[in-house]
């Protein structure tokens, strides 16, 4: 009896972490938000399949957040950038949360993504970075 339920356990256990992954570094030196947590869901990507990012944060300074840029690179190459305007102030040492939802590219091959938030002048406030393979 307790074997098929440690069975199934497992098998939920696993699906979960086939569905969502931590994943990527922060890209820059000194982030005045920083990056605690960093979904990618559903994970691994397929290509051309929608998928979210939920990332959370601390503010280690007071900010103003203009835009939050999501850039793509396929093979080393130019990056592709989107952006979503987000216009918001935030006291030092607030949580913040944002979350992206995109489209995975339809070309085979290696990938890196990069999510970054500015300042009114595009200065960088934070910026995590990963890598992917379709």
């Amino acid at each position: 009896m307790k074997l098929p339920f440690l069975i199934a356990l497992l098998v939920c256990v696993y699906s979960e972490s086939a569905l969502e992954a931590t994943i990527g570094e922060s890209c820059e030196k000194n982030p005045n938000y920083v990056i605690n947590s960093f979904v990618v869901t559903p994970w691994p990507l397929i290509r051309t399949q929608q998928y979210n990012i939920f990332i959370s944060g601390v503010f280690i300074e007071k900010e103003y957040v203009k835009q939050l840029y999501f850039a793509t690179r396929f093979k080393r190459g130019f990056w592709h950038y989107t952006y979503q305007s987000v216009y918001v102030e935030y006291e030092k040492g607030s949580q913040a949360n944002f979350t992206i939802s995109i489209q995975a590219p339809s070309e085979k091959g290696p990938y890196t993504d990069q999510v970054s938030l500015h300042r009114h002048d595009f200065s960088k406030i934070a910026c995590w970075q990963y890598d992917y393979d379709l």
